[in-house]
């Protein structure tokens, strides 16, 4: 190997190394996850989001399992359509398709440690009139599209959670619980009526 073609390969090395880093390309396994959320349960009323959310968290290196210290609980999860625009003759029409997921995470005492989290993603679909069949089947395939990458983005939440940040919710979730009885021990008692 010539001294041009060993320069060549070097470069090139640290060239696709540059590349597949800035394309946000991670191996399994290199987030770094905070220890208390090694593993997690799902709640979900989707079977099939359920599903999703658990191969991507498992993918990242978090366990699913039904005893575990944290749980996911997912408390919606929906679709709509808008009108984006219209061709002339209203043979095409372009729908905007809004994906929204709801999800909360507790503790295994089911001690709320976030507010509920809304996460939206969006696609745009046509829709031919004279194609109902098709269109359909493309709007399914979004739909799973939309559902995937709401699960991933979910995941990386997650999986960007520090042990500190876990240990600061769980403390003003205990807090907020602790004032809201103490505020409804205060509360006066209605009279009783003879």
């Amino acid at each position: 190997m010539t001294r041009i073609q060993r320069m060549f390969s070097t470069v090139l090395v640290a060239s696709l190394a540059m590349f597949v880093t800035a394309c946000g390309f991670h191996l399994r396994g290199t987030v770094d996850i905070a220890s208390d959320l090694e593993s997690l349960s799902i709640q979900s009323p989707d079977r099939g989001f359920q599903k999703l959310l658990a191969t991507s968290l498992e993918q990242t290196g978090i366990q699913v399992k039904s005893e575990a210290p944290y749980k996911i609980t997912i408390l919606d999860l929906n679709s709509k359509e808008q009108i984006a625009s219209t061709s002339g003759g209203n043979i095409v029409t372009d729908y905007d398709v809004i994906a929204t997921l709801k999800w909360q995470l507790e503790n295994a005492d089911g001690l709320k440690l976030t507010q509920p989290i809304e996460m939206q993603q969006f696609a745009t679909y046509q829709r031919y009139e004279d194609q109902y069949n098709a269109s359909q089947r493309e709007l399914e395939t979004i739909w799973k599209d939309l559902q995937r990458t709401l699960a991933t983005s979910l995941t990386r939440q997650i999986a960007a959670m520090s042990n500190s940040q876990l240990e600061e919710l769980t403390v003003k979730a205990r807090e907020a619980l602790k004032a809201a009885e103490q505020n409804a021990q205060n509360q006066p008692q209605g009279l009783l009526t003879p």
